[in-house]
């Protein structure tokens, strides 16, 4: 599964109808995994995700091997609700200094 993060328009954030973007989502094979107040995390197939965005990005475990990720065109069904949609990079692993 590829992992994904959406920014939720502004304006929509207080009109959100939760359970509208998540049966768009899932039209289109996007599980979601959290909606918070500001963004939507989600998970999709690699064969879903081609069939909406065409090739899958490489990833490891579900995040994208590069660390910025992967910006995405914004599907018609979800442009009144969602600003962005990106892959979820692969995070850095900060060491604690001894003290």
């Amino acid at each position: 599964m590829i992992k994904l993060q959406m920014l939720l328009h502004a304006l929509t954030r207080a009109e959100l109808d939760e359970a509208d973007l998540r049966l768009q989502l899932s039209k289109l094979g996007i599980r979601t995994t959290g909606v918070g107040l500001a963004t939507v995390s989600a998970e999709i197939s690699a064969d879903a995700f081609e069939k909406v965005w065409g090739k899958p990005p490489a990833e490891a475990s579900g995040f994208a091997l590069d660390l910025e990720g992967c910006a995405l065109p914004v599907p018609s069904a979800l442009a009144a609700s969602i600003e962005s949609i990106s892959t979820v990079p692969r995070h850095s692993v900060i060491e604690k200094k001894e003290q």
